[in-house]
C-alpha cells in the first residue's frame, strides 16, 4: 500500500469513527503501532499479529501498513466483538489492497478469541479492549507470544501494573509509551 493510499484510508477511518461514535487510538498511537511492527517484522520469516478491539478498523490499518511496506508474510487477526462494529470493520479491511498479509476479521470476544487461538507464534498483539479485561487477556495471550514478542496495550495511564503477578518466570521489558493515553509494551523473552 503506497503512502499516499494509507494516508488517505486513516483520514477515512478517522473520519468514519468520529460519525458513527466510535471511539479510536489517536493518530500518534497509530505511529507508534506503525513502528514498533516495521521494527520487529523484519526479525520473523512470518509474522502474525492480533488486534484485539479492532472497532472500525483503524488500528488494524497501522498494524497492516508497515508488513505491506515492507512484504512480511503474515497473517493480522482483527477482532472485535461488536456486531454492527464488525460489519463495518469488515467492510473496510475488505477494502485494503493488502497482497503481502492476510487479515482475517474475527466477531469474538477478544479474551476467548485469543484463548482458542492454535497458533503459538504471535508476534504482535495491539490490546484495546475493557480496560477490566487486561489482566485476563494477559494471562490467555501470554503463551501464545513468541520470544521477542511485544504485547502493547492502550490506555497504560489508567491500567498501570496490572502485569506484575501474571507474567510469572517469564523474562519481560516494560515500557511506557508517553502518548496522550499512553502505551504500556510488553515485551517477552
Amino acid at each position: 500500500m503506497c503512502l499516499h493510499k494509507l494516508l488517505d484510508f486513516i483520514k477515512h477511518l478517522e473520519d468514519l469513527s468520529d460519525r458513527m461514535f466510535i471511539p479510536r487510538i489517536d493518530r500518534e498511537d497509530g505511529l507508534v503501532i506503525y513502528t514498533i511492527v516495521s521494527t520487529i517484522a523484519s526479525q520473523y520469516e512470518r509474522f502474525v499479529a492480533v488486534d484485539a478491539g479492532a472497532g472500525v478498523g483503524y488500528s488494524t490499518l497501522w498494524i497492516v501498513a508497515p508488513l505491506e511496506e515492507t512484504c512480511v508474510r503474515g497473517t493480522v487477526f482483527a477482532v472485535e466483538w461488536n456486531r454492527d462494529r464488525f460489519e463495518v470493520l469488515k467492510k473496510n479491511l475488505s477494502e485494503l489492497d493488502a497482497r503481502c498479509v492476510d487479515v482475517e476479521v474475527v466477531n469474538q470476544n477478544a479474551v476467548d478469541f485469543i484463548e482458542i487461538l492454535r497458533d503459538s507464534s504471535i508476534n504482535f498483539v495491539f490490546v484495546d479492549i475493557d480496560k477490566d479485561m487486561y489482566r485476563t487477556f494477559l494471562v490467555k495471550a501470554l503463551n501464545k507470544v513468541v520470544n521477542g514478542g511485544v504485547i502493547a496495550f492502550h490506555n497504560a495511564y489508567i491500567v498501570n501494573n496490572f502485569y506484575k503477578d501474571v507474567i510469572g518466570a517469564r523474562k519481560y521489558m516494560v515500557s511506557v509509551i508517553p502518548t496522550s493515553a499512553g502505551i504500556l509494551l510488553i515485551k517477552l523473552f
